[in-house]
C-alpha cells in the first residue's frame, strides 16, 4: 500500500491501526510518501509495523506514486501478459 498519511495526522492510534490492519491482511509492505503531510514516517507507525514484521519504505516527494506502482507491478503483470499474448497468437494457428 502507498500513502502520504493525510488521514493519519494528529493520531498515533490511527497510525498504529494502519500498520496493524496491513499486517493482518498480509500486505507486502507500506510505502510512505514523505514531505507532503509528514517530513518522515511517524514513529508510532514505524514501531507498530516493526513489531508486526511489516516492511515500511519511504517515497521521496520527487518520486510519483505511479512510478513505484509501475516498478513493483511490472514483474507481476509482465509474465502473465506475455503468456496471454503468446497463447492468443498461437490460437490463430489452431485448426480446431
Amino acid at each position: 500500500m502507498l500513502t502520504t498519511g493525510v488521514r493519519l495526522r494528529n493520531s498515533a492510534e490511527a497510525q498504529r491501526q494502519l500498520a496493524t490492519e496491513l499486517a493482518e491482511i498480509g500486505a507486502a509492505a507500506l510505502g510512505f510518501g514523505v514531505e507532503v503531510v509528514f517530513k518522515s514516517v511517524p514513529a508510532a507507525l514505524i514501531d507498530e509495523a516493526r513489531s508486526r514484521g511489516l516492511p515500511v519504505f519511504t517515497i521521496p516527494l520527487r518520486t510519483p506514486f505511479r512510478d513505484v506502482i509501475s516498478a513493483t507491478t511490472a514483474p507481476t503483470i509482465a509474465r502473465p501478459t506475455m503468456i496471454h499474448w503468446m497463447l492468443t497468437a498461437a490460437s490463430s494457428f489452431c485448426l480446431i
